[in-house]
């Protein structure tokens, strides 16, 4: 029941009910070798330990086709470009689905591409209830998940709490629209440092359509919907955000500086000293 490539081996038979496994790093190369040289089209691959790699999955001419479980482990990935390449642990991937992984390290490229699980896609693919807390940080097309596409893309249940700077054209999700782009249910929560000078908050794209998609701290244009942090409160009439601490001002002021309060209700319950306003010009 093992599939030899070289002088490695493979646990599994690539089937659903029985994944080839993925256990070291010198099987994550073992994956790269067979998607750059064979076919890895309808096969199923499980992350069984975290692992700490160097190299990515997939190139243009020979993509990532298969179905990667990540199992709830974390991929350490320490990678940076020093060509036009995508930096990110599956470069490339067509009709490929990625699932239940989580994403750590540092990722770099050298000018632009780089994103915390995909660089580009072709055909379908689907990321799905993933975790990127990795270091993302180039000059044009960075992206927390994924750089962008051709083809369809899905992401649904993921969140971003990793570390992201780009300059231009960059998201905090996707750098660039695809043909078809959806984020669903998704959460992005960069680490303090983080910024996108030029792009957006999920998409640097007008035309994808986001659901149900929070942020806590909008990089670039804003969009999704503020996930409130306050200790106390849902924000509606009956049960108000409770404003009890500066640190609660504050957000409240953060909140009316990235997103629309109109409808949501207000209750303070302390005296307080506060260093900074509510509202601008263009905010109330």
């Amino acid at each position: 029941d093992r599939v030899v490539y070289a002088t490695t081996l493979l646990s599994g038979k690539g089937t659903k009910e029985d994944p080839y496994l993925i256990k070291t790093a010198d099987d994550w190369d073992m994956l790269r070798t067979r998607t750059n040289r064979d076919t890895t089209k309808n096969e199923y691959y499980r992350l069984e330990n975290n692992i700490t790699v160097t190299s990515t999955i997939g190139t243009d001419e020979k993509a990532f086709e298969g179905v990667f479980d990540g199992n709830g482990k974390t991929l350490t990935l320490k990678f940076s470009n020093d060509n036009d390449e995508p930096a990110a642990p599956f470069a490339y991937t067509k009709d490929a689905a990625i699932s239940n992984l989580t994403v750590a390290g540092e990722i770099q490229g050298s000018g632009r591409r780089a994103a915390g699980i995909l660089g580009e896609n072709e055909g379908s693919t689907l990321i799905d209830h993933c975790t990127v807390n990795a270091a993302i940080e180039g000059h044009n097309y960075i992206g927390g998940v994924s750089v962008g596409a051709e083809g369809s893309l899905r992401i649904e249940n993921c969140t971003f709490t990793g570390k992201i700077n780009g300059r231009k054209d960059c998201g905090g999700f996707v750098a660039l629209g695809t043909n078809t782009l959806v984020l669903k249910n998704c959460v992005f929560d960069p680490m303090s440092g983080s910024s996108i000078r030029s792009g957006a908050t999920f998409v640097n794209k007008e035309y994808a359509a986001l659901e149900n998609c929070k942020y806590y701290s909008a990089l670039g244009t804003p969009q999704g919907e503020f996930a409130s942090t306050f200790a106390k409160g849902s924000g509606t009439k009956a049960d108000p955000y409770i404003v009890g601490t500066s640190e609660d001002w504050d957000r409240l002021s953060y909140m009316t500086s990235v997103s629309d309060t109109f409808g949501i209700y207000f209750k303070m319950s302390n005296d307080l000293t506060v260093t900074s306003v509510i509202g601008s010009e263009d905010t109330t």
